[in-house]
């Protein structure tokens, strides 16, 4: 089975504005300008008196997402997705998200969901002569892990 890679413009992200985990509603973020997801598994060294090779186990799952958002400097930058970012960096709230490598609500198109906290948001930059702000996200600390799902 071949692994399609997905630049992080080609990725679509939603927000869940019914704010449920287990039935969520999906909103696409269209001032998302570049999504770009990160998974990465920790390892931890195991050391035995058996063995003179290095050797490891697989440790925990870590995952990131950074966010480029359009900024407008007529002062629209904010819509009800900017809100519930900077909810979450001011007031330490979770936002739940999916990126999705094509339309959610598309049979095959496999999303990833999960509960996020806003770690960074940086100051406005020039990308391809528009104006951008990344927000930094990370897992957020809940009772849901994150979960894969393709649509049937």
């Amino acid at each position: 089975m071949s692994e399609t890679s997905f630049l992080g413009h080609e990725f679509k992200l939603y927000r869940d504005t019914a704010d449920s985990f287990g039935s969520p509603t999906w909103s696409e973020v269209t001032r998302a300008i570049d999504v770009e997801p990160s998974l990465e598994r920790t390892s931890v060294e195991v050391l035995s008196r058996a063995s003179n090779w290095k050797k490891v186990r697989a440790g925990m799952i870590e995952e990131s997402l950074d966010i480029k958002i359009g900024y407008r400097k007529d002062g629209t930058t904010l819509n009800a997705d900017v809100t519930e970012f900077e909810s979450s960096i001011l007031d330490g709230t979770t936002v739940h998200l999916a990126t999705a490598d094509g339309v959610i609500a598309t049979t095959g198109t496999r999303y990833r969901h999960a509960e996020w906290v806003v770690l960074t948001k940086s100051k406005p930059e020039e990308m391809d002569n528009e104006a951008v702000i990344t927000y930094t996200l990370a897992i957020a600390d809940t009772d849901n892990d994150p979960a894969t799902t393709t649509v049937p």
